[in-house]
């Protein structure tokens, strides 16, 4: 009997592991724009970019959203996925901790007209940034200094410190509610099962 009961417990945690599984790896990543004000002429620039969750080489379609913001004293601007658009995607890898941009690779935030916009290219081994407000441009990195932050060959964009994904509370309540029904039904086996017995006897 004790056999019997741990064999079903066993099927549910099993059950549950899988969906939550399954949840984590639905779920999105959101990295943060590295920032550099003592290299960066001198602005600050704040935001992230958020993804599918998809490692490796990602295309266009991959990213949720973004959203970012450049201040140098009283000259600020800024843009996001809600206003601006996503162009000139390429070359671009997602790791569990970093958004990199690999040789050649480049990607531009803002509007097709370039109002605000965030250019980052990489043409390995020369790195450079830039923004624009429609009139005129305005550098952040150029020709890449030597400070910011490499993986091997690739340009890091991007951080995260939450390398795993959040998960949704009422995806974890599903998998929880499963969890106990499937305990609940071990119990009623279990106890059939005794019934089952001490009428034989």
């Amino acid at each position: 009997m004790k056999r019997f009961v741990q064999s079903w417990a066993l099927v549910a945690i099993v059950v549950f592991a899988a969906v939550c599984v399954n949840i984590t790896a639905e779920a999105g990543i959101t990295y943060n724009l590295v920032n550099h004000p003592s290299i960066q002429n001198p602005y600050t620039l704040t935001g992230s970019i958020t993804t599918d969750g998809t490692l490796g080489g990602l295309v266009g379609s991959n990213i949720v959203s973004w959203l970012f913001s450049v201040t140098n004293g009283t000259d600020t601007y800024s843009n996001s996925s809600t206003t601006g658009s996503l162009f000139l995607f390429s070359n671009v890898t997602a790791t569990s901790s970093g958004f990199l941009l690999e040789a050649s690779g480049q990607l531009q935030l803002g509007a097709g007209n370039e109002t605000n916009v965030l250019w980052l290219r990489d043409t390995n081994p020369v790195y450079s940034a830039y923004t624009t407000d429609g009139l005129g441009t305005r550098t952040l990195w150029y020709d890449g200094p030597t400070s910011y932050p490499v993986d091997g060959s690739n340009w890091i964009v991007a951080t995260t410190t939450a390398n795993v994904p959040e998960i949704d509370p009422a995806s974890f309540g599903s998998a929880f509610a499963l969890l106990i029904g499937s305990l609940g039904l071990v119990e009623r086996r279990a106890r059939r099962a005794i019934v089952l017995l001490i009428s034989a006897a």
